[in-house]
């Protein structure tokens, strides 16, 4: 992705490294034990600042499943096909700058946020998943990206991020 932006090679090897070491560590390893700590914690944080989204998502998927093929889609790629590009990179400036995967967690909510009424809408898991993979390309860039910075100073600080995963009993290294 960063080479198709006109990043240098070596420069984009290295934002590649600082992704998997610093921001996402776990993630690519085996078992992948990180994304599925983190899926715990999206679906966590969902119910907790978007209760009435996170009981519609587990009324309509067993297990948390819908919040799991989600969370998978767009943090395991970093919103790079799911958001249009020119906002993708300025989720990574914010990201780079945070270093953090606390504003994977902003993004995802930033997303949600706006179209709760339209996921509530849904009476099936299908329909459902197609709502929430429809949500990304109806972001614009300026309206995601501050509700993404405002969301990183209160709702999902970097404290309240330790403290979900505290909850879910893992503790990995932020």
């Amino acid at each position: 992705f960063l080479l198709l932006a006109g990043v240098p090679e070596e420069q984009a090897f290295w934002c590649l490294v600082v992704v998997v070491e610093e921001i996402i560590p776990g993630y690519f390893s085996e078992g992948m034990q990180a994304m599925k700590v983190d899926q715990r914690v999206f679906s966590t944080l969902l119910q907790e600042t978007l209760p009435a989204l996170g009981l519609h998502l587990s009324a309509l998927g067993p297990d948390n499943i819908i919040c799991s093929i989600i969370a998978s889609q767009w943090l395991l790629t970093l919103f790079v096909h799911a958001l249009p590009d020119e906002v993708t990179l300025g989720l990574w400036d914010i990201l780079f700058t945070q270093r953090s995967r606390t504003v994977l967690f902003a993004a995802c909510l930033a997303l949600l946020e706006p179209h709760q009424e339209a996921v509530l809408a849904t009476a099936e898991m299908g329909q459902c998943i197609e709502v929430l993979q429809s949500l990304p390309a109806l972001t614009l860039g300026g309206p995601f990206l501050s509700t993404v910075e405002r969301l990183l100073g209160s709702t999902v600080s970097q404290q309240y991020m330790e403290e979900v995963q505290g909850v879910e009993g893992v503790w990995l290294e932020w």
